[in-house]
């Protein structure tokens, strides 16, 4: 029993310590440019968003119709809140 256990301890002992070493797996700057040039873009394509639904706000505010742009900004300001989100999630993990 003693030599089961004294061989069950060396496996142990040799298997490899996941904290240290090893780095990041092969490909891995590559995939974080490619979540970079996606981040941008969501962010431009959220900007413009905001901007877009503002324009029509005002637009139908002069002409003294009722919308439902709130809704609409709403649901871009939950975009928003998604991509801030999973842009910290990114930055907790590549840490």
């Amino acid at each position: 029993m003693s030599a089961l256990l004294t061989t069950a301890g060396e496996i142990l002992l040799a298997a490899p310590d996941p904290t240290k070493g090893g780095g990041n797996p092969p490909g891995w700057d590559k995939l974080l440019t490619l979540l970079h040039w996606v981040f941008l873009v969501v962010t431009v394509l959220l900007v413009a968003g905001v901007l877009l639904v503002a324009g029509r706000m005002a637009i139908a505010y002069q002409r003294g119709e009722a919308g439902e742009h709130g809704t609409r900004l709403g649901v871009v300001c939950f975009a928003c809140i998604l991509a801030a989100s999973a842009s910290g999630l990114v930055t907790v993990l590549t840490a």
